[in-house]
């Protein structure tokens, strides 16, 4: 008997359902539904949509340019227009109580990652590619207008024309031949690949919904604590850290274990600081502004490292990424060797998270890693058997495409979170950078997965806008706000 083998629609339809939930489920939309969602927070959620507006049609314009069927051609620019227009004269009269503030909002950092994510493939990628990153704002909008119509209390609920916007009949026509469009270049393509660039699409989407939730009376500072060295060249260590934390949407504090005198050409001296002093500052920021997620770097000797795991005890950080930093990007050994030991049987153990190198996972695994091919196996080995999630960090292997292992503790899952690799000098603190990107998207709450591709992404991009900047005469920076430019 031949296995049944699902449609493409039906997997995406599969995936909707799921990610339906999550959306449904969402205090902005449950309090949509009942007419009692605070005007701030719809206002908040408008004035990113509007902007998201201008943006959404220049993808359309640019896909459309793409096909080569005149029929598809001509229903993709019109559905922009008409569905660009409706929606502008939507907002019109919703915005009409804003007193034309939005004109002076910023994008927000949900959005400008949600913008660069799909010009990865609008851009770059295939057709197929560009249709999957762009459908779910469609579809799923749809999906959502048609789940509100069924749950909502429309009498004098104020939000009844956005509702009724999304669940009108014409909307879903358009929108299912959008669809229909759409998957027939999926299903000419590599369509796992698609579903999963949808999938990563819906999740942005989502989290425009959300930002609007908590950022504006109900807002909630997320805090992530760096525990590392100072690099007085700002390149690497608690700088490159507090950069990167902020940068990807938290709030950083520090607690300093080594002054070290280093540039772009090295590091130059390492002065540790006094044990009670490491002790002090993480006790002074858990006991008072607490974290979300505590990043750990440097930490020099066996009793800086014990000294930190018994404060990780004490505070029952749930949240911790340990980047076990060893050798700097010059060359220079940065923890003595009694404190591998340690670090493996005291501090290891209590991470959600750790995210070695190619250098420091052969030094804790005991043996070289010769290949990509011998990554995903040796993420494994080193999760303490499978209590500890392992980025693997695939920068000092040789091949075209940079493939990092991530391997999911909690799940079993295993992902492998490609990019090409860029050729720059410009290198100096990208360990750094990435773990305290990913302490800081669990701070905000994501999966470990969805941290584990935004915190790549955000590295990327960085490595990427940095490449080519004029800094020092050795291993200059990457790019720790590219995000934001």
């Amino acid at each position: 008997m031949i296995p049944y083998m699902p449609s493409c629609k039906t997997k995406l339809s599969k995936l909707n359902d799921e990610i339906l939930v999550s959306f449904m489920e969402h205090p902005f939309m449950k309090e949509m539904a009942l007419g009692t969602l605070s005007h701030e927070i719809f206002e908040c959620y408008l004035v990113q949509d509007e902007m998201y507006l201008d943006l959404y049609a220049d993808y359309l314009r640019n896909l459309s340019s793409r096909l080569s069927d005149s029929s598809d051609k001509a229903f993709i620019r019109s559905f922009a227009k008409r569905g660009v227009e409706a929606e502008r004269a939507l907002h019109a009269h919703l915005m009409q109580p804003i007193d034309g503030r939005q004109k002076y909002h910023p994008l927000c950092h949900e959005l400008r990652s949600y913008d660069k994510f799909i010009r990865t493939y609008i851009d770059r990628g295939s057709v197929a590619f560009a249709f999957a990153a762009v459908l779910p704002c469609t579809w799923l909008y749809n999906l959502v207008g048609q789940s509100l119509l069924r749950i909502s209390v429309l009498d004098g609920n104020p939000y009844r024309e956005w509702i009724m916007a999304y669940s009108d009949g014409q909307y879903a026509a358009d929108v299912s031949r959008f669809v229909d469009i759409a998957l027939r270049y999926i299903e000419s393509d590599d369509i796992d690949s698609c579903i999963e660039i949808y999938h990563r699409s819906a999740i942005y989407d989502l989290s425009l919904f959300d930002y609007a939730y908590k950022n504006t009376k109900r807002m909630k500072i997320h805090k992530v604590l760096t525990i590392a060295g100072s690099d007085s060249g700002g390149g690497a260590g608690i700088q490159a850290d507090i950069k990167a934390i902020s940068a990807t949407g938290s709030y950083a504090a520090s607690a300093v274990t080594a002054v070290t005198v280093q540039n772009t050409l090295g590091v130059h001296g390492v002065f540790p600081v006094p044990v009670d002093v490491i002790s002090g500052q993480i006790e002074a920021v858990l006991s008072d502004i607490g974290a979300d997620a505590v990043k750990i770097g440097m930490l020099h000797s066996s009793e800086v490292v014990m000294a930190v795991a018994d404060a990780m005890r004490r505070f029952a950080v749930r949240n911790l990424v340990l980047d076990p930093v060893m050798v700097s990007t010059s060359g220079h050994r940065l923890i003595e060797e009694s404190a591998v030991h340690t670090l493996k049987e005291e501090l290891i153990p209590l991470a959600r998270v750790i995210t070695p190198n190619i250098p420091e996972a052969e030094i804790l695994v005991g043996h070289s890693i010769p290949c990509q091919d011998d990554l995903p196996e040796v993420a494994r080995e080193l999760s303490m058997g499978g209590r500890v999630s392992v980025l693997l960090k695939a920068g000092h292997l040789t091949d075209d495409v940079l493939t990092d292992i991530f391997y999911n503790a909690e799940t079993g899952e295993t992902l492998s979170l490609s990019s090409e690799r860029l050729h720059t000098r410009n290198t100096h603190g990208t360990g750094c950078t990435l773990s305290s990107a990913f302490a800081s998207f669990l701070a905000r709450g994501y999966s470990l997965n969805d941290a584990a591709r935004s915190a790549k992404d955000y590295i990327t991009e960085a490595i990427r806008r940095g490449a080519d900047i004029d800094f020092g005469a050795g291993h200059g920076p990457v790019c720790h706000f590219s995000n934001l430019l």
